[in-house]
């Protein structure tokens, strides 16, 4: 893949899990997260809301559910992208940056999401979830984000398989990762069960 910018870190979490994060230089902005399990040449990205750490990643419930959904689907990795770059824990907090005039997206954010949509062997998963909170539904409003990735889709992907995350018997078209579960869930081997359970992808149109 194509080298994007020295000034941005690389960052191997630990020896155990081969996660790397591609983090500005403030540390504020985590454009990438990639993750290799296996020697399957099909990959998959995830692309969220925006990021909620950058530390203990293999830990992190939301990305320990995209694994299982990647392992599921036969796939040797995964990347996450998301919306904004912004590490912020809630949506409450990425629209208090916003109205605080930070800049929530990152100025090399798209430069990291052609990098991963010219991987011709990709899965790639609408996942930034349809259940918000009135602070966060009014943020992409403002930036039109959903709009923007798709259109980024659209020129950049050179897979065609392009789905979005679902969760069986609801109505939500969009879910997040970390909803696949309950809030309330903290053993690893119930929540994994239930995201194998209640997953499910779907053709996901690119219509702007």
């Amino acid at each position: 893949m194509q080298k994007i910018k020295d000034s941005y870190k690389k960052i191997a979490m630990t020896e155990n899990y081969n996660i790397e994060s591609k983090l500005s230089p403030c540390e504020k902005y985590m454009y990438q997260l990639s993750w290799k399990f296996s020697d399957q040449e099909k990959w998959c990205v995830f692309i969220m809301l925006n990021p909620a750490t950058t530390t203990e990643l293999h830990n992190n419930r939301t990305v320990k559910n995209c694994k299982t959904i990647a392992e599921k689907e036969n796939c040797g990795g995964m990347y996450i992208l998301d919306l904004f770059a912004y590490v912020a824990r809630t949506g409450n907090e990425l629209a208090t940056a916003r109205l605080n005039k930070e800049d929530i997206i990152g100025a090399d954010h798209d430069k990291y999401v052609r990098e991963v949509l010219q991987n011709p062997n990709l899965l790639i998963i609408a996942a930034w979830g349809d259940k918000r909170n009135p602070a966060t539904k009014e943020t992409l409003k403002l930036y039109k984000r959903v709009k923007h990735i798709k259109q980024m889709i659209k020129k950049y992907a050179v897979s065609k398989d392009i789905k979005y995350l679902g969760k069986k018997d609801t109505n939500e078209k969009i879910s997040h990762p970390y909803w696949l579960a309950d809030k309330d869930d903290k053993n690893d081997e119930v929540v994994e069960k239930k995201v194998l359970e209640n997953y499910q992808l779907k053709s996901f149109s690119l219509k702007t």
